[in-house]
């Protein structure tokens, strides 16, 4: 049974924007790495999401008044796909910054990463537990004469919740505030504005659950908190389009990056024009008279003579060499940082 036909409509909006900004996201990561099969960890749980993040739709479009036991059932998976749902876009966000940080960040924000980390698994578990320790045995949730109030109300759950879910959301907010480019300043400004709606729309959700818990006016926040917590995680893949569609003049590097790369690093310069003392040969410098086997001979000796510029890299450490950049046909002098491949890192201009 529909609740009401105002929350029917805002929790199918959310739900299309929601699903857009992930479809989107896939088909980004698609683009840039070339395959459907080389989708990472993080792409992966935000597929996940599509699962407790639908049920969490649909359950709240139920009739929740908790006058029969179905009802109640309905209410007791609600918090539990909201709790997983919060949850698994706080994992999607954290994995999303270890791949993006780079490897030459100081200690002490390596560091609080791995605390920020360590406390969202923690408290996950948390407040999964104070879910079930507040009115045992499980199955009285939904039982018409419950041993105590707890298990309708859901107060203590609620104010743990609550709690934690501030905090959780607060430090992962600001986790990559440092790591933005930045050129980026807007994108970090949606990201706070978004994640402060997230915090927002989170402390109402429960606080009118604390106030009301009979009252169905809570459902609204719950399904606008899951929506903008999705929006939140995805939007600095919509870069990608802004970065494509963009006139040359104005694109910026690409966010998010590989924790190999340098965030100093910006997009390589034009390849048509000239470098001093370059040994580069590009296209425009080419006679319309000029042997095409001498022009192929004077390439072969360009190649022989880099490679033999490179130096071995240390393992396990990167080096910075000249090498040759191919591009188009077009060739220019450059500098590439070269990772260990025993590290599978790829490599990148500096």
């Amino acid at each position: 049974m529909v609740l009401s036909t105002g929350l029917a409509i805002q929790s199918l909006i959310l739900y299309a924007i929601a699903i857009s900004f992930i479809f989107t996201r896939i088909m980004f990561r698609r683009i840039m790495l070339g395959s459907f099969k080389k989708i990472q960890t993080d792409d992966w749980l935000m597929i996940i999401v599509l699962i407790p993040f639908t049920a969490a739709i649909a359950l709240a479009n139920q009739n929740l008044a908790l006058q029969s036991a179905k009802e109640r059932k309905f209410r007791f998976l609600l918090e539990e796909v909201q709790i997983i749902t919060t949850w698994l876009v706080d994992a999607c966000l954290l994995i999303l910054y270890w791949r993006i940080i780079p490897q030459e960040t100081n200690g002490w924000k390596q560091k609080s990463l791995i605390g920020i980390s360590a406390f969202c698994c923690i408290s996950f578990f948390v407040v999964q537990a104070s879910l079930l320790a507040w009115c045992p045995p499980t199955e009285a949730h939904w039982n018409l004469t419950p041993p105590n109030s707890q298990c309708i109300t859901y107060h203590g759950h609620t104010a743990i919740t609550l709690a934690i879910n501030i905090l959780n959301t607060i430090l992962i907010m600001m986790v990559p505030v440092p790591f933005i480019p930045t050129p980026r300043r807007l994108l970090l400004t949606i990201l706070l504005i978004i994640g402060t709606l997230v915090l927002f729309t989170g402390t109402i959700g429960r606080s009118l659950v604390l106030t009301n818990p009979l009252a169905p006016a809570y459902l609204h926040w719950y399904t606008t908190e899951p929506s903008l917590s999705i929006i939140f995680a995805n939007l600095p893949f919509l870069t990608f389009l802004v970065f494509a569609t963009a006139p040359a003049r104005l694109r910026l590097s690409q966010w998010p990056r590989n924790r190999h790369s340098s965030w100093a690093s910006s997009i390589p310069p034009p390849l048509s024009r000239a470098r001093i003392g370059s040994t580069a040969t590009t296209m425009s410098s080419m006679s319309s008279t000029m042997d095409v086997g001498k022009a192929a001979a004077d390439r072969r000796v360009s190649d022989q003579t880099t490679i033999a510029s490179i130096s071995e890299p240390v393992p396990g450490r990167a080096s910075i060499v000249a090498k040759t950049r191919l591009s188009g046909g077009l060739a220019e002098m450059g500098r590439v940082s070269v990772e260990d491949r025993t590290q599978g890192g790829p490599t990148y201009w500096q």
